[in-house]
């Protein structure tokens, strides 16, 4: 398959340590280019870890942009079309109390 063929899907992935975007072909699981950031964690307490989720929306919007401009120094073309979109993991913040 040529590498700069169409079409591409694009997936985030915002993980523990980094936020990065993925580029691929429709379809498949070739990767045509990614752009990954580290996102920095927060130690506020002993065991507790947090991330900033300003911090975490703008890295994301980075990935994105990178990615793209990588697709695009290879010769590829951006055409954006949204027909799907899927959050597959939710972060969940659990409180827990002594009684």
């Amino acid at each position: 398959m040529d590498k700069l063929s169409g079409p591409f899907v694009g997936a985030i992935d915002e993980g523990t340590t980094s936020a990065r975007f993925m580029i691929f072909h429709a379809g498949t699981d070739d990767i045509v280019c990614f752009h990954q950031i580290e996102v920095p964690s927060i130690f506020a307490k002993e065991g507790w870890c947090e991330q900033d989720p300003v911090l975490i929306a703008s890295t994301v919007n980075e990935c994105i942009e990178g990615a793209c401009q990588k697709l695009q120094a290879l010769g590829g073309k951006i055409k954006v079309s949204v027909s799907q979109f899927q959050v597959p993991q939710i972060r969940i913040t659990d409180e827990c109390y002594k009684s």
